[in-house]
């Protein structure tokens, strides 16, 4: 894969990775068609996390990218808890 330069807020990312790439897709679109509507607490991020990190299913960088993709969604798309 070519090396992708993306910025994420203030900050910015290399992806050299074509598995944590689509993992970190599949992650922020995860928070988009679910994410949104629900309200996290710090015991179920915790569960979401461990449960994507410790799965089988996918590779490690998938893995990765999908809860990184995830959390760059949350901070920067989702709601503002008062």
């Amino acid at each position: 894969m070519i090396p992708r330069l993306v910025q994420l807020g203030a900050g910015s990312l290399l992806f050299t990775n074509l598995d944590f790439l689509n993992g970190y897709q599949a992650g922020h679109l995860a928070y988009m068609t679910e994410g949104r509507a629900i309200q996290f607490s710090d015991t179920s991020l915790t569960a979401l996390i461990m449960n994507r990190l410790e799965s089988l299913e996918y590779t490690e960088p998938y893995s990765v990218g999908y809860v990184v993709g995830w959390l760059v969604s949350l901070t920067t798309k989702g709601r503002v808890a008062a």
